[in-house]
């Protein structure tokens, strides 16, 4: 059933929620998450008020404890918001169809649509979502990965590819640094963070879990056509990744970061 949610999080501030709408890797004006239908968020006297319409109360709270609740507390809110839950009746959307509002493609330009793309797969890392993943590829489309020795081309590639990182970070986070959006291509930095409780698939064999934290740093470009995902290349830094974990030296050092 869909329901709506009032939010009220007392001593918050529109910065902090900034903060967090960042950390989400969600964009102002941007594409809702899975399962949203509708939010909007404003000051009130005494804190920030959130107000949103979900499908389903599941699909809600699921998103609250995932995301609203870590991100709040990285950010400063203390305690948990004031909820109030609504049966809703009906609602409205602007003038399109629900495949057209779920891509967000209606009266963009070809750059926000883009950009919307990008947000919807960044959203799929960060919620171990694969299938939203693969969603946004074409039937047709290579992916090359600097540490793999083959293009993936398959839909299960895609999805196996993902499993690895899952399976070896469970609690991995996956938010975006720096990215320039084309007509027709992005090219973005990223941060990820986890903790490696699960072993990591590589070419020589597993690697067994050190139990360490990392923050990583990767990079990708994609490129589309029609509107979806047609050539997709990631760099991840396994080198610094690997040194933080403990299983190979770290990197030099250099002249700034020597003692």
């Amino acid at each position: 059933m869909t329901v709506a949610i009032q939010m009220d999080f007392a001593g918050a501030t529109l910065e902090q929620y900034d903060r967090v709408l960042e950390k989400m890797g969600l964009t102002p004006g941007g594409q809702a998450p899975a399962g949203a239908i509708s939010h909007f968020a404003t000051k009130t006297d005494d804190g920030l008020r959130v107000i949103d319409v979900w499908e389903s109360r599941e699909a809600y709270e699921k998103f609250a404890r995932e995301q609203i609740g870590p991100f709040s507390a990285e950010v400063g809110i203390t305690g948990s918001p004031a909820l109030t839950y609504f049966d809703v009746h009906s609602y409205l959307t602007p003038g399109t169809k629900p495949s057209d509002r779920s891509e967000g493609l209606a009266g963009l330009s070809a750059a926000d649509q883009l950009a919307r793309l990008d947000d919807a797969g960044m959203r799929a890392w960060d919620q171990h979502d694969p299938d939203a993943f693969v969603a946004l590829f074409a039937g047709e489309f290579v992916w090359r990965d600097a540490y793999l020795p083959a293009p993936i081309t398959t839909p299960d590639g895609v999805r196996e590819y993902m499993s690895t990182w899952f399976t070896a970070f469970p609690d991995m986070r996956t938010r975006t640094s720096n990215r320039v959006v084309g007509e027709n291509a992005v090219a973005a930095e990223i941060t990820f963070t986890g903790t490696n409780t699960g072993p990591l698939r590589m070419a020589e064999g597993d690697l067994p879990p050190t139990g360490r934290s990392v923050v990583g740093q990767g990079c990708y470009f994609l490129r589309v056509a029609d509107g979806k995902v047609v050539e997709f290349s990631s760099h991840p830094d396994m080198a610094g990744m690997l040194a933080q974990l403990g299983v190979m030296p770290p990197a030099p050092a250099t002249p700034e970061t020597r003692p």
